[in-house]
């Protein structure tokens, strides 16, 4: 809630993007001045390796989601690329939970050797067709611009990226973009 010097008070409804999440609005609230007035914990949501890592605690395991909503999974046509070029990035790595739609943080945190893997990235190529059950992976969220892309890190082991057009793309990584994601820490 936010209220004036006058104490007229006013619960802002803040517009999510098409994932929910709500983008820039910490970072526009962040210059404005406020005090608690009250706070009651009721329960921890984010563990605090979450926290430290920027990454959420549960994750939606991306591949399943493709094949229940029926999109066609196609090998990738020509190379995965990301524009504009990274300047920072992080990996959230997610295992299977049981009973849960997707699966529970693991570790996640910046990626040192942002430059390597995303040349790692940009010379995978098209992954042939797999469907080994994976149990964990990871979401690589590149920035600028929030580019997102998922990696399986133990059944096919492949890469999913979208393409600015909404199709889904499979490559086949190197082998050092899953040892650089394993290797992140918050």
């Amino acid at each position: 809630m936010l209220v004036d010097r006058a104490g007229k008070a006013v619960q802002p409804r803040v517009p999510p993007d098409a994932c929910g999440h709500y983008v820039g609005v910490v970072a526009a609230m962040r210059p404005m001045p406020w005090r608690t007035v009250e706070e009651v914990k009721l329960r921890r949501i984010e563990s605090p390796e979450a926290v430290a890592s920027g990454c959420s605690q549960y994750g939606k395991d991306m591949f399943d989601w493709e094949i229940h909503l029926g999109t066609v999974m196609q090998r990738g046509s020509r190379r995965p690329d990301f524009q504009p070029d990274p300047v920072s990035g992080r990996a959230c790595v997610y295992a299977r939970s049981k009973g849960a739609d997707g699966g529970v943080l693991v570790t996640g945190g910046r990626l040192t050797d942002l430059p390597g893997v995303v040349a790692a990235l940009r010379d995978a190529r098209p992954a042939e067709p797999c469907s080994l059950p994976r149990t964990r992976w990871a979401q690589l969220v590149l920035m600028p611009m929030h580019q997102t892309a998922y990696l399986e890190l133990d059944g096919c082991r492949r890469l999913e990226v979208w393409t600015p057009s909404g199709k889904v793309n499979f490559f086949d990584p190197p082998r050092s973009v899953g040892q650089a994601v394993e290797a992140v820490r918050p």
